[in-house]
């Protein structure tokens, strides 16, 4: 073989060994940006649970408060205390 063909068969084997570096470096990369893409969504996923455990029980207190006055409405005829409505208002029999 002469020194040029000897030369482009070194030269190809260079390039090709290069290529392959630079292939497998950006495929590590690829892979470990996958990985914490992975990891941040899990953390987000996790986040958002502690996130509905502070805010749901606000919603069901209210709920649920609302609930309860549906089922038993304050008024004065129903909520008393000794005959007497609980905020200071008088019946027949309170001024005895």
């Amino acid at each position: 073989m002469s020194k040029i063909q000897l030369f482009k068969v070194f030269l190809n084997q260079r390039l090709t060994a290069a290529a392959e570096e630079i292939f497998g470096a950006v495929e590590q990369t690829i892979a470990e940006y996958q990985e914490e893409c992975s990891r941040t969504k899990e953390e987000n996923v996790r986040l958002q649970k502690l996130l509905d455990i502070v805010i749901k029980p606000e919603i069901k207190t209210s709920s649920s408060s609302l609930s309860l006055r549906k089922r038993f409405p304050l008024s004065s005829n129903t909520v008393r205390r000794n005959g007497a409505p609980i905020w200071g208002g008088r019946t027949k029999n309170s001024h005895r």
